[in-house]
């Protein structure tokens, strides 16, 4: 029974007001060499079509009966499926067709627990876009494979031994739950692997507010309570980093959009740190 499960592998995609392409980001998966046997979309309590669209497409959806976040989603889909090796995309974005077979080729290394992909997104004239790549994606940093990264669940292949030997995701949090399973597979001795070849597409524009509350979260870790020591954090990283970047690269639209950014964190923090809002499970 337990050799037949280790050649199962499965996927999933949480999702939450994702209707617009969260039927890309289940497409995504299916078109994945080698198959993939199941492929479960777990709805964090939606109020848009999403989950009617994928019933219709035949896709299996398992309904949270309200928004519980980030980590009870990806827990929930981790339990809904039953492969050794289990696949997730978030429900913004899409992965490139190699991403399985490439991402198992690492797992031929039993200390692997997860095979992490680098987000993408195409050049665009959009200055929020622009702001983005930069800071959020880092379009124009060369990144290299990375045999100790931290969890990013934005694409990414799962062994579920690993997963369930520290104890999974922790259902409680609302974001950095990949940050916190990412740590506790570290700490048991597993590894994770970046590998930067793996391109996960974006499929979504921002606001200026939505990818200000990206960047927010990407670098506020665990611990989201507002303090001067955090905030000056983010001031050294606004003044100190992404403004240099937008200078050198000639667009001070973004240069002001950096400058503004701490005082935006001012007014914002509270909000993003204990709203129940669940930024439609984008990372």
């Amino acid at each position: 029974m337990q050799d037949e499960r280790r050649m199962v592998i499965s996927g999933y995609v949480p999702f939450f007001n994702n209707a617009s392409t969260v039927e890309q980001s289940i497409k995504s998966l299916l078109d994945q060499e080698p198959k993939i046997e199941e492929v479960v979309a777990v709805d964090d309590g939606s109020s848009d079509n999403g989950a009617m669209r994928l019933n219709r497409r035949g896709v299996r959806v398992v309904r949270l009966s309200e928004n519980q976040g980030r980590g009870a989603a990806r827990a929930r889909g981790i339990a809904e499926t039953r492969g050794e090796f289990v696949i997730s995309v978030d429900a913004t974005k899409m992965l490139r067709r190699n991403f399985l077979q490439v991402a198992l080729q690492h797992m031929q290394d039993e200390k692997v627990a997860a095979v992490c992909g680098r987000n993408w997104q195409p050049e665009s004239e959009n200055s929020v876009t622009r702001w983005r790549g930069r800071h959020l994606f880092k379009m124009n940093t060369p990144f290299r494979l990375n045999p100790n990264a931290a969890l990013n669940t934005n694409g990414v292949l799962l062994r579920r031994s690993a997963i369930a030997a520290v104890g999974g995701f922790d259902v409680s949090r609302r974001h950095s739950e990949d940050l916190d399973l990412g740590r506790r597979l570290q700490q048991a001795g597993w590894t994770i692997v970046f590998d930067p070849t793996l391109l996960v597409d974006e499929l979504v524009s921002n606001s200026w507010a939505e990818v200000f509350e990206r960047v927010w979260r990407y670098n506020v870790g665990m611990n989201d309570r507002f303090s001067f020591h955090s905030w000056w954090k983010f001031v050294r990283l606004a003044w100190g980093v992404m403004l240099r970047r937008d200078f050198l690269a000639r667009d001070f639209v973004g240069a002001l959009a950096s400058l503004s950014f701490p005082f935006v964190l001012l007014v914002a923090w509270s909000g993003w740190g204990v709203s129940p809002r669940d930024d439609k499970h984008s990372s």
